[in-house]
């Protein structure tokens, strides 16, 4: 691979924390909320329960392929497997996952209206570089992949 790297430099999940933390700040401004607390707790919690193993899956299929689950760090392999075969990202749906569980449970409908802001970010900025990175070092074999496989879900 030539040229420099065009994988963003942020960790992504801090896009998502920022999106919570400017929701919780928006809210205690003016505040917007959109669920009763007993099925907030419930509905959000099991949304973060499953954000959260889906998570859990997709780093665990990494570190059992010998690489790093840290979007910045050295990609020593090309991982198909696990959630892999259904989603290019996984990480990142479990992101946009935990942000509207916490919207849930918090009661906090700002976090849910920041949610497409950190869609658009992952997407536009995060998957898009790696995806440049994963092109090149991969080539026609990450193209048949991208074909096959969703970006999302």
């Amino acid at each position: 691979m030539s040229g420099a790297d065009p994988r963003a430099r942020i960790f992504p999940p801090l896009i998502t924390l920022v999106a919570v933390a400017l929701g919780v700040g928006v809210q205690r401004l003016y505040s917007l909320s959109f669920v009763s607390r007993s099925a907030g707790r419930w509905g959000g919690g099991a949304l973060i329960a499953v954000a959260l193993a889906l998570g859990g899956w997709a780093v665990w299929t990494f570190r059992r392929a010998g690489t790093t689950p840290d979007p910045r760090g050295e990609v020593t392999a090309f991982v198909v497997a696990g959630p892999f075969r259904f989603s290019r990202n996984p990480m990142y749906v479990t992101n946009i996952l935990v942000q509207a569980g916490l919207a849930l449970v918090l009661g906090n409908a700002w976090i849910l209206v920041l949610a497409p802001v950190t869609w658009l970010l992952l997407d536009r900025v995060v998957i898009a570089g790696e995806e440049r990175y994963l092109a090149a070092r991969y080539g026609t074999v990450y193209d048949e992949y991208r074909r096959r496989v969703r970006r999302w879900l």
